[in-house]
């Protein structure tokens, strides 16, 4: 169990993680019955006057120049903005609109799986961020957030299967991005957790290596309590 706190005060977070908050049953209390405030308007039916709204929205998009893969873009960026300012109201607002706007864009997708995330509701978080990289597997920042909302639901359920099923979206974007300390780092402290102590020395290693910047000196210390370097 000690170890356990420990790693959970140094597991560092992938950046859609500013300000968590865990608070997904408050969120759910305050914004009841407000379709607004939940992924794809709650996923609920509208009433025939918030059908008419919509369409009033869609058409004063179209009327202001902008196509709605276009609205859809400008409502997603600013929808980040507020969500790194630590708004999420209005974020959540915001890609709601964005989503209204084109269901196939990406970057909505990942903002839903974003908040989510900082509202402490990982499952569901898991299941956007996924959507998204289906919808641009380009992006292969979003295997680093995936692998975060698997770490976090363990965290929240103390269930390794978690970490085993997240530890493969981190190690395909290593992959990718071999000169990634953070993601090497991730990939040592995911491994502890799985105990499986020589692997994680291995990518403790590879990011050193690359200067380790990221490596908090207090892992180090708990790894070699487990096993001395091996290599």
């Amino acid at each position: 169990m000690r170890k356990l706190h420990i790693i959970l005060a140094l597991l560092i977070f992938s950046s859609i993680c500013f300000g968590e908050t865990n608070d997904w049953e408050s969120w759910q209390k305050k914004h009841s019955g407000q379709k607004n405030y939940f992924p794809k308007y709650g996923q609920s039916a509208k009433t025939v006057e918030e059908q008419l709204a919509d369409n009033e929205f869609i058409s004063n998009i179209l009327s202001s120049g902008l196509t709605e893969k276009t609205g859809s873009n400008d409502l997603s960026s600013k929808a980040w903005k507020f969500f790194q300012n630590g708004d999420y109201e209005m974020a959540m607002l915001r890609f709601n609109q964005s989503w209204l706007l084109d269901s196939t864009n990406y970057s909505t997708m990942w903002g839903f799986g974003a908040l989510l995330g900082v509202l402490g509701n990982p499952a569901e978080s898991i299941h956007y961020l996924k959507s998204a990289y289906t919808l641009n597997s380009k992006n292969k920042r979003l295997l680093i957030d995936i692998s975060t909302a698997y770490s976090k639901l363990f965290f929240q359920n103390n269930d390794k299967e978690s970490l085993q099923i997240g530890l493969p979206y981190l190690l395909e974007y290593i992959e990718y991005d071999k000169s990634s300390e953070f993601a090497l780092y991730n990939a040592a402290k995911l491994y502890f957790l799985l105990e499986d102590y020589e692997n994680s020395w291995l990518y403790i290693n590879k990011c050193q290596e690359l200067g380790g910047k990221t490596i908090d000196p207090q892992f180090i210390k708990e790894l070699k309590k487990m096993m001395k370097n091996p290599y």
